[in-house]
């Protein structure tokens, strides 16, 4: 507890441990799991390579989501309804734009 009071220098964090560490938060951040980022080289990879992981990762999980809430919903031209009818489809709402929602059987 006293160390602190004790050393006339901080310790330095080098530059390149620094930058891993922070792409490692970053990555942690976006939903990668421990696991997945250990398989990642960090330290050779560019910004511009996290961050197009981090995207992926951010999309996937809005598509994911949409999805799920969408419960096999869809939107079709006003015209197609009677088709979608015919093959199982079920109406659940009409949008007012020349544009119907539709539902997986």
């Amino acid at each position: 507890r006293c160390q602190k009071y004790l050393i006339t220098e901080l310790p330095q964090v080098e530059e390149s441990n620094l930058q891993e560490l922070i792409k490692k938060q970053m990555l942690l951040v976006a939903g990668f799991k421990p696991e997945e980022i250990e398989k990642m080289n960090l330290p050779e990879m560019s910004n511009e390579e996290i961050t197009q992981k981090i995207r992926e990762k951010l999309m996937g999980s809005l598509k994911e989501s949409l999805v799920k809430n969408a419960k096999g919903q869809f939107v079709i031209n006003k015209e197609r309804v009677e088709d979608y009818i015919s093959k199982g489809f079920e109406f659940v709402a009409d949008l007012g734009n020349g544009k119907i929602i539709m539902k997986m059987p």
